[in-house]
């Protein structure tokens, strides 16, 4: 009884290898972009702003694109908030973002003070945070993994400043 070996060349052996390192590199990169876009279906694009002197300590933030420029707090409530946040304030003019370095302990709340007339459209690591014009907004940013680089956009203009959250 003759028994035939099949055997693979080498070109298709290759051909093989090449198919099957396509298909790895397929679900790694499927992999690595569901890792990094878990939070964008479950993100609320409504904010607590925290109103230092508040019963309860929050107020809530209605500020969305459509809304018009109408400040939230008032004076004292910004005053306050300068005083509370003073170490831990980013201020935006023009897109400008003051101090654009900042290191923070996780979970982090800092404070975004809008010093341009319109509403801006703050980004931290894909989070959108709607401060309108001449306000400010306290947002809360805790990470999972640490330490964490997070790049703050603001409207276009991208990189504006670095967040280093640590333990």
């Amino acid at each position: 009884m003759d028994v035939q070996k099949t055997n693979y060349d080498s070109v298709s052996k290759k051909y093989i290898y090449i198919v099957v390192g396509i298909v790895v590199l397929a679900i790694a990169a499927w992999g690595i972009y569901a890792y990094n876009h878990q939070n964008n279906n479950t993100t609320d694009n409504t904010q607590q702003a925290v109103v230092p002197g508040n019963s309860n300590n929050t107020q809530p933030a209605t500020a969305t694109p459509e809304t018009a420029n109408t400040p939230l707090h008032t004076v004292k409530q910004y005053e306050a908030a300068l005083i509370t946040y003073a170490k831990v304030r980013i201020q935006f003019l023009a897109c400008q973002a003051r101090p654009n370095t900042m290191t923070l302990k996780n979970p982090a709340t800092i404070m975004l003070d809008n010093r341009s007339t319109t509403v801006s459209k703050i980004m931290i690591d894909k989070r959108s945070y709607y401060v309108p014009g001449l306000d400010y907004m306290i947002v809360t940013i805790s990470e999972p993994l640490l330490p964490v680089h997070s790049q703050v956009d603001c409207n276009a203009s991208q990189n504006v400043a670095t967040l280093l959250i640590e333990k």
